[in-house]
């Protein structure tokens, strides 16, 4: 036992004098181990920012519907939750003393066209009797009047011009007959022709005063008169046409009152919708003024919600909304910002702001509630990254990690809209490059040996 203990320690003294005289050989680093990633290329499209809010649903337009007229209702057509349309007869009124009304509104009419179309006549006649007046003035001013008097004016130049001839040969012949040249048969001659030319002058001139100066104005004043006279009667024709006139427009206006109030004896809708509630019944009297229909119009409902104050300033008329009803199971209903307050309501703090939703086919209903989704940014064909790719630095640096083969390199972005499915990517990537999702938390920049699975 002892010789064998001897042998081994032999051994091992002979072993450790041994290594002593090798050198060592250097310590071999193991390769870095890559981190499994998966990953998305950076790509453009419209990314938006949306903020959700629940609203009740609301009639958008909600109207009264009174008669105009006063009766006993004869029909009811419409009953409560009936769905009519703009123009729908709801309601009758009896119509008897209302057309009575209206035959005797058209009876007085027609007796005020009779007395215009009469008038209208007189004044013909009496236009007519005018012209004849003017016709027969100008005649007597310029026709056979005036033809008579140029021939007196005639008459009575000849009957000067013989009279001064005359004249002359009368002072002649005396002159000769006192100086005894002639005889005194021959101055008789000459005295006779004297006297006779001087008794055809003043006849002539008798015919002419007579008849220019009495006679022809005579006939103008007469003339005149009758012109004055047929004016007078034609300007009396023209008042009573407008006399008659003003009788059919005051005739027009009672045939179109008592024909509006005939009309109003049928109650119709004024707005498409549903019948809200109904006040009158067959048989029973109808007071002018007095709702008897409401009507709730559906075609376009309103929701109103309130909004914070963070995001009125994002909210406009005309912002875009999609409208959700879990209720009936209906979403993204198209809607629109219609109304937006500028004032806090005092009470909840929050700024009211309506929106209109389209209902053509009448299953929203008011009073149901509504989540209304507001899109407050959007940019459209923006670089975006899933957001899930983001990570953030101490001092609030936003980063990526690119995939380049098998490395991931960080690079520093600049982000724009965010949202829980996708960010916007302003700057610091390009794209179609591929951004890390999975695995990115445990890479750095040392550590960024990257192996990409599906």
């Amino acid at each position: 036992m002892k010789k064998i203990l001897s042998v081994l320690t032999a051994a091992s003294i002979a072993l450790a004098f041994g290594g002593c005289g090798k050198k060592e050989m250097p310590k071999q680093e193991k390769p870095e181990a890559a981190t499994n990633v998966t990953v998305a290329a950076a790509e453009k499209k419209t990314v938006e920012n949306t903020v959700t809010y629940t609203g009740e649903i609301k009639a958008s337009e909600s109207t009264s519907v009174s008669a105009k007229a006063s009766g006993q209702a004869t029909a009811v057509y419409k009953e409560l939750g009936d769905y009519v349309n703009a123009g729908d007869i709801l309601l009758k009124i009896d119509e008897t003393d209302y057309r009575t009304q209206y035959n005797q509104a058209q009876a007085s009419y027609n007796q005020a066209q009779a007395t215009l179309k009469s008038a209208r006549a007189a004044y013909g006649q009496a236009e007519a009797a005018y012209n004849s007046a003017v016709a027969s003035y100008k005649s007597t001013t310029n026709g056979s009047a005036q033809q008579s008097k140029t021939q007196l004016e005639a008459a009575l130049s000849s009957a000067k011009i013989a009279f001064n001839d005359a004249e002359a040969n009368y002072n002649r012949q005396k002159a000769l007959y006192d100086s005894g040249a002639i005889s005194k048969s021959v101055y008789d001659a000459a005295v006779t022709a004297y006297e006779n030319a001087k008794l055809s002058l003043n006849t002539a001139q008798k015919n002419y005063d007579l008849t220019v100066g009495v006679v022809l104005e005579e006939s103008k004043v007469n003339a005149q008169s009758g012109v004055d006279s047929a004016k007078a009667a034609m300007n009396s024709a023209q008042a009573q046409i407008e006399s008659a006139q003003a009788a059919v427009s005051a005739a027009q206006v009672g045939i179109d009152s008592a024909k509006n109030n005939l009309n109003n004896t049928v109650v119709r809708a004024p707005i498409s919708g549903y019948i809200a509630s109904r006040s009158a019944n067959k048989g029973q009297m109808v007071a002018q003024g007095v709702e008897v229909y409401a009507i709730k119009a559906t075609s376009t409902i309103d929701a109103e919600i309130n909004v914070t104050e963070a995001i009125i300033p994002y909210v406009t008329v005309g912002t875009k909304a999609s409208v959700a009803v879990k209720t009936i199971g209906k979403e993204n209903i198209e809607g629109t910002v219609t109304t937006v307050s500028p004032v806090k309501d005092a009470q909840t703090g929050m700024y009211k702001v309506s929106v209109a939703i389209a209902n053509k086919d009448g299953e929203l209903k008011d009073g149901m509630f509504a989540d209304i989704t507001l899109t407050i940014e959007a940019s459209v064909n923006a670089l975006t990254v899933p957001s899930e790719a983001l990570l953030e630095d101490e001092d609030g640096t936003k980063y990526v990690y690119v995939a380049n083969g098998k490395k991931a390199e960080k690079k520093e972005v600049q982000t724009g809209i965010a949202t829980d499915e996708y960010t916007e990517i302003v700057s610091g990537i390009s794209e179609g490059e591929s951004v890390v999702l999975s695995g990115k938390e445990y890479l750095s920049e040392k550590n960024n040996a990257i192996k990409i699975v599906e």
